[in-house]
Order: C-alpha cells, then structure tokens, then sequence
C-alpha cells in the first residue's frame, strides 16, 4: 500500500485560482493548460489523466524525467 498525495500547483500571478478554472480552460481551448508530471505511466501522469477524463477536459501534458525533474523546473 502506497500513499502518494498529489498536488496542482499555479504561479501566484495565474488567472486559475481554483480547479474549476482550469477544467474550465482546459474544455474550452483543448490543450491549453500545460501539466508536468513525473514521467510517463507514474502516478502524476495517471492522476492526470483520470482527472482529465472525469472532467472531459483536454490539458498539454509535459513528461519529465522523474520526481525530481518535474519540481525543478517548476
């Protein structure tokens, strides 16, 4: 059993200020809203893409090269 908590992060000057915001972009001009994830079939870009599909929502998704990778260059 793993618990792995995942989170959604904005610069303090984004126009989202809640999650709905995002979906919101992200239905509207599919491919709009870029996310990073820790790489390719992690828990980020699962998490990610669950949520896109719940919301019917389309977001650019960014692949990194680990944990570590995807903070930093944040």
């Amino acid at each position: 059993m793993v618990d792995d908590p995942s989170v959604i992060v904005v610069r303090n000057d984004s126009p989202f200020t809640t999650l709905a915001s995002v979906l919101d972009a992200q239905r509207k001009k599919p491919g709009s809203v870029t996310f990073g994830h820790n790489g390719a079939g992690t828990n980020g870009h699962l998490a990610i893409c669950m949520l896109a599909k719940a919301a019917g929502a389309e977001p650019n998704e960014i692949s990194y090269r680990g944990t570590a990778a995807a903070i930093w260059s944040a």
